[in-house]
Formats: structure tokens, C-alpha cells, sequence
């Protein structure tokens, strides 16, 4: 059986036979699409860049690497069929790709990975309901149907906001239909909600939609060092409160 013409041997090994189907052969043609998107990839990469700044650690190479790397799941999965283009597909998605993978290398908070995949998975049983006209689940029902306790369940909630409140970036671009059911987002927006004023201007300057901090700053009435102090403990005080959050939450 001949192998993929895009498909390179490793070193050592004998040159892979090129594939004479290329037309047909749907890996060389998904590897064509990926080839022709790879500045779609680069550019939601530097928005993403110069928007965050790359905090956390991250360098724009971590950005861009991911950005390309997610190129292939989101082809495959891509359905022309919805009736939407590639392009409008893959920004959401490149854009979700690169802020889990930076959330999975960089995050300061650690969170197994059991309760990440714990909150999508309720979040996704929930969703459907609303979308067949059923009431939401109650914490019970829910922890029931995924086979889980009520408590592990409320674990995975505070885990979810808390990674929201160190993600505060994701809040300057609309969500994505894939995810519209966000408890955690909604929670930190009614949060910022409640804030006074100039709390909630410096937390919107610094991260969701960022300006140059001396402007920032002088607009505020503080010093650069005073801005960053206070955005430090407002970020902190966010961080105690998804902590300490029971509230039930429609996941």
C-alpha cells in the first residue's frame, strides 16, 4: 500500500512511496488545508500575543506552536456541511486551543485534569437539555447521571473558577457557540459587576482589555507601581471568592 505523499519518513528509514491518489487521498487533502491556513494560525496567534501580553510564563513561540499544532484536530472535525467557512470555524477554535494549552503548561493554579474534564462534561449535559427545552439538572441529578459525587462535582465548579479568574483575558472576546454555557465566565462577569467603578476600570485596563498601564494609571489617580499593587490584590480577593464560592450554578 503506497503511504501519504505529505507523510515524511523518519531518519534512517527508506523514503515513503508517494501516494498517486493525492487528489483523493484525504490526508493529502487535509494537509493541503492546513498549509493554506497556517497564516490564519499565525495571525489569531498574534492577536493573541499582543492582546495578553503572553503573561503567565508563555513565550509568543508556546502561542504560535499551539495555534498550528491545533490546525489538524480542527480540520478534521471542521463540517462543511453546517454551512459555515473554515475560516469562521477555526478562529474560535485556534483561539480555545491556545488558552488550554497555555492553561495545561503555564497555569499557576495546578488542577487535576479529572475535575477540568469533570466541569466540560457537565457543562456539555447541561447545555443539551436547555437546547431540547428541558430544565437544567439539580446538583444531584447531575452528579448521578455522570457518575460522580455531588461533592466532587462542587470541587470541580470552584476549580473551574478559579481558572477563570486567572484567565481573565478570555473575557474580551465573545464566546464561542461550542462554549455558550459557561457558568464560570458568568460568574466572574457578575463579579466584576459588583465592583466599584475604578475597581473594575483597573481590572479591564490590565486584562481583558489592555492598555498602557502609565495612561491607566495616571487616569486612575495612581502610580504605576500602585496600579499593579492593587490589581494584584483584586485579583487575589477573586481568586478567594471562586474558591469560597457554594453558590449553585447551572453547569
Amino acid at each position: 500500500m503506497a503511504f501519504c505523499c505529505s507523510a515524511r519518513s523518519s531518519p534512517g528509514l527508506r523514503p515513503r512511496r508517494r501516494c498517486h491518489g493525492a487528489s483523493r487521498c484525504p490526508i493529502c487533502q487535509r494537509n493541503a488545508q492546513v498549509e493554506q491556513h497556517l497564516a490564519l494560525a499565525h495571525h489569531v496567534a498574534e492577536r493573541y500575543v499582543r492582546a495578553s501580553g503572553c503573561r503567565g510564563g508563555a513565550g509568543a513561540d508556546d502561542v504560535h506552536g499551539a495555534a498550528c499544532s491545533a490546525l489538524v484536530p480542527c480540520i478534521e472535525r471542521f463540517d462543511a456541511r453546517q454551512g459555515h467557512r473554515l475560516s469562521s470555524y477555526a478562529v474560535p477554535y485556534l483561539h480555545g486551543a491556545i488558552r488550554h494549552h497555555l492553561r495545561d503548561q503555564w497555569q499557576p493554579v495546578k488542577v487535576p485534569r479529572r475535575l477540568l474534564e469533570l466541569q466540560q462534561r457537565s457543562c456539555s449535559r447541561q447545555k443539551r437539555r436547555l437546547q431540547q427545552g428541558l430544565e437544567p439538572l439539580t446538583a444531584t441529578q447531575l452528579a448521578q447521571e455522570l457518575g460522580t459525587s455531588t461533592a466532587q462535582l462542587k470541587q470541580a465548579q470552584e476549580a473551574w473558577r478559579v481558572l477563570q479568574v486567572d484567565s481573565l483575558q478570555e473575557l474580551a472576546e465573545p464566546a464561542s457557540p461550542e462554549h455558550a454555557c459557561d457558568p464560570a465566565r458568568d460568574w466572574l462577569l457578575e463579579q466584576l459587576a459588583a465592583m466599584p467603578p475604578a475597581d473594575r476600570q483597573l481590572i479591564e485596563g490590565i486584562w481583558i482589555q489592555p492598555q498602557p498601564k502609565r495612561a491607566l494609571a495616571a487616569r486612575l489617580g495612581l502610580s504605576v507601581a500602585a496600579l499593579n499593587s492593587r490589581g494584584a490584590e483584586l485579583l487575589d480577593q477573586l481568586r478567594q471568592k471562586a474558591r469560597a464560592s457554594s453558590a449553585a450554578m447551572v453547569v
